[in-house]
């Protein structure tokens, strides 16, 4: 179960905290998909070599494809909590770029 908490920071640092989260969940990323990829190559290197081995590189596979979709939930919950982080960043460094403006009235002004 995912729990939401709360804690703050200085604004200031929020850029540095944002890029140095953001990257870990990249690299974390980019390594559970660089061992899925040589499992998959060996996979099919041992399909025409050595047949008796493919089950256990199928089930290797299988192992490294339910670890990078488990890789894939924690880095998207990672970029919505950054997401939601940097607009309120971007909010309070320009409190106009989060107004809405007024819809135009249709009623007619004094001017015309």
């Amino acid at each position: 179960m995912r729990v939401r908490i709360g804690y703050g920071v200085e604004l200031e640092d929020i850029p540095e905290l944002s890029v140095r989260e953001l990257r870990k969940a990249i690299h974390s990323l980019s390594n559970r998909a660089d061992d899925l990829e040589e499992s998959i190559n060996l996979l099919g290197h041992l399909a025409d070599k050595a047949p008796e081995s493919l089950p256990a590189v199928g089930t290797d596979v299988v192992n490294k494809v339910e670890s990078l979709r488990k890789v894939l939930a924690a880095v998207d919950n990672t970029l919505t909590d950054f997401s939601a982080i940097l607009k309120g960043y971007v909010a309070a460094l320009d409190p106009a770029a989060g107004e809405v403006p007024p819809e135009p009235s249709s009623e007619p002004s004094d001017d015309e």
